[in-house]
């Protein structure tokens, strides 16, 4: 499962890569990846590489975005419903998962693009 919002998308092939790291580690159940980031004419703007984040440093840096985050289904435990007022649900996301002690690993691989748009 995953969450994918209107400013981004998947590569080709993403989701065959993210299910290839779940079959190749069955006791894994939440894995981040890599993210290329476009302005919004489509040209390459940075990438950024994810890091599994830590709680006190959340607030100040947020190591991955939520377009790179995947989680296996039967994992899903949380969040069941997106209240559409938070306009960074990610944090908010990414702060429970933690707070759950929910273990994440990295997949070293652009899954995913999304597009800076300057807009908060």
């Amino acid at each position: 499962m995953a969450y994918l919002n209107c400013d981004e998308q998947y590569l080709p092939g993403a989701l065959k890569s993210v299910g290839d790291y779940f079959q190749a580690h069955p006791q894994g159940g939440r894995v981040l990846s890599d993210t290329i980031v476009v302005g919004e004419q489509g040209d390459y703007f940075c990438h950024r590489p994810s890091l599994v984040p830590l709680r006190h440093q959340i607030w100040i840096r947020f190591p991955v975005l939520t377009c790179a985050v995947f989680i296996r289904r039967r994992r899903w435990r949380i969040w069941t419903y997106f209240d559409t007022k938070w306009r960074d649900l990610g944090t908010f996301w990414m702060l429970d998962l933690l707070k759950r002690g929910v273990r994440m690993r990295v997949l070293r691989r652009f899954t995913s693009v999304f597009t800076e748009t300057g807009e908060t």
